[in-house]
């Protein structure tokens, strides 16, 4: 697979993740959106600017940063994630915390799932090579269910 149809799986998970939140009643700015030879928006920071997410929804009151990844399921079970994206998800949450989520695209089930940051960082493991984070399964859920219960998910 080439980088412009890895861009283009991306931005298909984003689409349908952003969907789901629009037909829940959410509004979304799309700053990190993937698209060739599109400079990602950065969150500017006291400490600098910092890596941002691909979106953030918006409802009454409320505000959510959200990060899209289509994967396949790793053998041993969850999804892996670049160690790079890991630590700018964990340094995105930092200056947020609570308010960013991971959405997988599952290509294996076709379905949408979503787990916190906060959540992920306390069942983080890493590959063997150390170049990956691993999420097990469990800690994610559909994102179905997250948007007609959200507030539990992000108190």
């Amino acid at each position: 697979m080439n980088f412009a149809q890895s861009i283009e799986i991306g931005a298909a998970a984003e689409r349908r993740a952003i969907d789901a939140f629009l037909d829940a009643g959410w509004c979304c700015i799309g700053h990190g959106l993937a698209q060739v030879g599109r400079t990602q928006l950065p969150l500017i920071t006291r400490a600098g600017q910092k890596p941002s997410t691909d979106f953030c929804v918006f409802k009454k009151g409320d505000s959510l940063f959200v990060e899209v990844k289509s994967k396949e399921p790793l053998q041993r079970g969850g999804f892996g994630l670049d160690a790079a994206q890991w630590e700018s998800l964990l340094d995105h949450d930092s200056f947020t915390p609570g308010r960013v989520l991971l959405v997988v695209e599952d290509r294996h089930a076709d379905e949408l799932l979503v787990a916190p940051v906060k959540t992920l960082k306390g069942a983080a493991d890493w590959s063997l090579d150390g170049r990956y984070a691993i999420f097990p399964y469990e800690v994610f859920r559909p994102l179905a269910v997250f948007l007609k219960g959200w507030e539990e998910w992000t108190i």
